[in-house]
């Protein structure tokens, strides 16, 4: 983001996001702490989402093969 800029970083996510103006929520001033927390939580919630649909699997297959 502090690359590109406001207004390319605003283009971006309202072509993500299927045209939902965004620019009121981007903010360029974030500190390496929040980075570093975001991207963290970002890989505890994807292990714990992984995890859930392993469970879901495996419980499919369990009732399946009684």
């Amino acid at each position: 983001m502090s690359i590109l800029g406001v207004e390319a970083t605003a283009v971006f996510f309202n072509s993500l996001l299927h045209g939902l103006d965004t620019s009121g929520l981007i903010r360029m001033d974030i500190p390496f702490w929040e980075v570093a927390m975001g991207i963290v939580l970002t890989f505890i919630l994807s292990w714990i989402s992984g995890a859930l649909i392993a469970a879901i699997y495996n419980f499919g297959l369990s009732e399946k093969s009684a």
